[in-house]
C-alpha cells in the first residue's frame, strides 16, 4: 500500500511512472531520466535483497543452495499478472500464496496418491496458466528496458 500511495500520490511517483512511458517529457521537464531510472533500480534491488534476506533468516534460518526455488519467475508472473499495479500485485501475490500453500497441504493428505513432485509444481503449473489467460491484456511500460538518448 505503500508503494501505491509513492507511486500515485507524489510528485516523485508521478515522475518515476512519466520514465517508463515518456522519458522525453520528464527531460523537457527538466528532470534526470537516468537518475529516476537508477534510483527504480536500486530501490527495487534494495526491496528483492530484503526478500532474500527473510528467506535466509526468517523463514529458513539458514542459507541453503536454491533457497528461491523458483519464485523469482512466479514474481514475474505476479506483476505480469496485476497489470503492473502495486495493489493488484499484493492481491495476485495472495492467490499464488494460496497455491503454495495448498500444494503444502495435499502433500500432507495420505489420501492423495500423486507422486509429490506434481504437487510441489502446483504453484509453478498455476502461474503458466493463468500466464496464458491473461497474455495480452496488461500492458508494460511503453519504454521499459530501452535506453534513453538525451539529445
Amino acid at each position: 500500500m505503500l508503494a501505491t500511495l509513492v507511486l500515485y500520490r507524489t510528485s516523485f511517483g508521478l515522475t518515476l511512472r512519466a520514465v517508463g512511458e515518456h522519458p522525453k517529457a520528464v527531460d523537457v521537464a527538466g528532470r534526470n531520466v537516468a537518475g529516476y531510472r537508477y534510483a527504480a533500480v536500486l530501490v527495487g534491488t534494495g526491496l528483492a535483497g530484503l526478500g532474500g534476506a527473510f528467506l535466509t533468516l526468517g523463514h529458513s534460518n539458514q542459507f541453503v543452495e536454491g533457497i528461491t526455488s523458483g519464485r523469482g519467475f512466479i514474481a514475474l508472473a505476479v506483476v505480469v499478472f496485476a497489470r503492473w499495479s502495486p495493489i493488484g500485485a499484493f492481491f495476485v501475490s495472495l492467490l499464488f500464496g494460496l497455491f503454495y500453500a495448498l500444494q503444502l497441504m495435499l502433500q500432507a493428505q495420505a489420501s492423495i496418491v500423486v507422486p509429490y513432485q506434481l504437487l510441489q509444481a502446483l504453484p509453478y503449473i498455476m502461474t503458466i496458466i493463468t500466464l496464458v489467460v491473461v497474455r495480452g491484456k496488461g500492458s508494460a511500460p511503453s519504454k521499459l528496458g530501452q535506453p534513453y538518448e538525451m539529445r
